[in-house]
């Protein structure tokens, strides 16, 4: 997947949040019947991934040492890849440093749109037209109000700078967009450094079964001995995301039994379990805004 900085450069109207309220926690309780269902949740899947970032899992699988060059990792994922072979944690270090430009350019509606010379979206060289937000652009045209302005910030090679008819000394004042015309403004350049990452994979288990009985022999708890406020937060969540939106002494001590759990995976304020409540397996999600970052020993993310 291409990451591309899209930058809206006028002044955005505030988005409004949740309707009335903002939730401060969640909790959902998702049954897992059995090790595939575990594995699901605690797993990605190579086939969600596809073009570049794809072969670049692949190939840490098959031990070919693959590179990809960025100023952040072009793929994080947070759990383990679940592969045609079995369960794939991915590790990525830096091999190399670099510095490059990365190049600011804005398109715009108004009186400089109007004049110039100018060159179709579809005529850019590849290396153009694939940082153009051109669902953004066509968007912003189709609209009376809103911002009249939007761009991409991106890192060219020397060879891509060579290439392009946008960076640097732009050839071209107007960009055509089905027929429309916006203003083509370089907005400057900054010099960034850029890595380059070697990905290598570790299998974790040959198949859902073993890296399931894994998960549920390391994290696996009962949740038990409930009053009955907290009885019934659990009781709802098992059917829909409970969402706690005030103070509650019952959501506070519920929350204090998970913090005392390993969960398998944990990023800041949202912790993932697996859980046995009444007999049954349950994949769970917590959100509180109090949880704060906790080590979840979480198997799928090695960055080194």
């Amino acid at each position: 997947m291409h990451r591309r900085h899209v930058l809206a450069l006028a002044a955005l109207a505030v988005l409004a949040g949740l309707a009335g309220c903002s939730a401060e926690g969640s909790l959902s309780m998702d049954p897992v019947a059995n090790e595939s269902a575990i594995a699901e949740r605690a797993s990605v899947s190579l086939d969600a991934f596809d073009g570049a970032d794809r072969a670049l899992i692949a190939g840490a699988i098959d031990d070919e040492g693959p590179t990809a060059t960025g100023e952040r990792p072009p793929i994080e994922p947070d759990r383990p890849i679940a592969a045609a072979d079995g369960y794939h944690t991915l590790s990525w270090s830096i091999v190399e440093n670099t510095t490059r430009p990365r190049y600011d350019v804005r398109f715009e509606v108004g009186p400089n749109a109007t004049s110039g010379r100018s060159i179709a979206y579809e005529d850019l060289p590849p290396v153009d037209r694939e940082h153009v937000p051109i669902d953004e652009l066509r968007e912003m045209l189709d609209r009376e109000d809103g911002p009249r302005a939007i761009g991409f910030s991106e890192v060219y090679t020397a060879d891509e700078r060579d290439e392009s008819v946008l960076v640097a000394d732009s050839e071209y004042e107007t960009l055509l967009v089905d027929g429309r015309r916006v203003a083509i403004a370089n907005d400057g350049t900054r010099e960034v450094t850029v890595h380059t990452y070697r990905y290598d994979a570790e299998r974790v288990a040959p198949s859902a079964a073993a890296f399931a009985g894994d998960l549920r022999s390391e994290y696996a708890f009962t949740l038990a001995g409930l009053t009955d406020a907290e009885r019934e937060i659990v009781s709802e969540s098992t059917t829909d995301t409970y969402y706690q939106t005030s103070d509650s002494e019952a959501w506070s001590r519920l929350v204090d039994r998970f913090r005392d759990e390993r969960p398998v995976y944990a990023d800041h304020d949202t912790h993932e379990y697996l859980v046995i409540y009444e007999g049954e397996q349950y994949w769970v999600t917590l959100y509180d805004v109090d949880l704060g970052r906790q080590d979840g020993d979480a198997v799928g993310v090695t960055p080194s």
